[in-house]
């Protein structure tokens, strides 16, 4: 990161950045004006980017690039030899085909099925290709490359929000504050909608130090509707972004009392429907939908808050490893991240309500929607 700066004895903006190298380089902008020379200082730093990604995908490893990512920790276990090792840059779709023909050996009794791990692999590398370390994703066969070429850059992004995009999605009035919040803990917990609509509300500790806490105790099936309890048998600590307990106090005392009708209990529901009984996954997915619309963003679905929770968690430092401490069970041989550990990796995500705009909004339920096709045919 780069800042701009007057020395006592010019009049001038001088420009100090961090090239490749990592060494500091200072120079003038030969300008007076702060406006022009931060234009000068963003050109800078956006040329060191390019550069940079491009000696990072020279060198980076398809190994070392699942490492960075919490939600690969299955793919990595089952990578071939080969692939593994090869650069980002380097793997080609044949290579993935010979993996795949492969995966039946590699793949661990425990592990997840084959088509699960090739589309790990494949959104890898969507977001190789979001983050400009490689041009295209090699999962893809030439002809469905050709087939993507005129696919919006946006739907092709879209596996998780920008920064902007979730602010905006979190503060815009025109949108129902109860389902705001829920997009929040989305967004800031990595939790799953079965976590979140199995939630309630003597599971909030806002007063918890150093960060509040969310206790998720099991996830709501909605199929065969009914909690169905952690693998371990044991509640998860969830610590509570600084932004998202504002959003979950104000929820508790003006949302949900209206949803409810009355004064919330601690047996209710953090987030239930008109009725009071759990929400449904696909008329929660078609309420994401129709939020997404109404602000302008791009097309997503729940599980797209998840990833965007990973993705920010990454871009402002937070630990890889902890995230997905943070946001599932944990597996045999993880270590025991104590909750101030969690809480500081948690502070670093810098996500703010109002910043892009927005701000207040109603607190009145929303109206009957329609469920999504396939969760109206599940129903019959």
């Amino acid at each position: 990161m780069g800042f701009l700066y007057r020395r006592r004895d010019s009049r001038l903006w001088w420009v100090c950045w961090t090239d490749i190298t990592g060494e500091r380089r200072r120079e003038s902008t030969g300008l007076t004006d702060l406006e022009p020379a931060r234009k000068v200082l963003e050109g800078l730093e956006a040329r060191v980017s390019v550069k940079r990604k491009l000696a990072l995908a020279a060198v980076q490893t398809v190994a070392d690039y699942a490492r960075s990512r919490a939600e690969a920790g299955a793919l990595l276990s089952c990578l071939s030899p080969e692939l593994a090792s090869s650069p980002l840059c380097d793997v080609r779709h044949q290579q993935v085909m010979e993996w795949m023909q492969a995966l039946p050996e590699l793949r661990p009794a425990d592990a997840p099925p084959a088509r699960a791990l090739f589309m790990q692999l494949h959104r890898l590398f969507d977001d190789a290709v979001a983050d400009g370390l490689v041009a295209s994703n090699p999962c893809r066969s030439e002809r469905e490359a050709a087939a993507d070429a005129g696919v919006d850059l946006d739907r092709r992004l879209s596996n998780h929000f920008t920064r902007a995009e979730l602010e905006r999605l979190l503060s815009d009035p025109r949108l129902d504050r109860f389902r705001r919040c829920q997009w929040a803990v989305l967004a800031l917990t990595g939790a799953r909608i079965g976590e979140l609509l199995g939630l309630r509300v003597r599971h909030v500790d806002l007063g918890r130090q150093p960060l509040g806490r969310l206790l998720v105790t099991g996830r709501w099936d909605s199929k065969l509707r009914r909690l169905t309890p952690p693998r371990s048998g044991l509640p998860r600590e969830v610590p509570v972004h600084r932004t998202l307990a504002a959003m979950l106090q104000e929820h508790l005392r003006a949302s949900l009392p209206i949803r409810l009708g009355r004064a919330a209990d601690p047996d209710d529901l953090l987030f239930p429907a008109a009725d009071g009984s759990p929400q449904q996954a696909g008329t929660t997915l078609a309420h994401l939908q129709r939020d997404l619309e109404a602000v302008g963003l791009r097309k997503g679905n729940l599980h797209t808050l998840r990833r965007t929770f990973f993705s920010l968690g990454r871009q402002d430092g937070a630990a890889a490893q902890v995230l997905r401490l943070i946001s599932e069970e944990p597996r045999t041989g993880d270590p025991d991240v104590p909750y101030a550990a969690r809480c500081a990796e948690i502070a670093r995500l810098d996500v703010q309500v109002g910043r892009g705009g927005g701000g207040g909004g109603p607190v009145t339920p929303a109206g009957p929607l329609a469920p999504p096709r396939h969760a109206r045919k599940l129903g019959r």
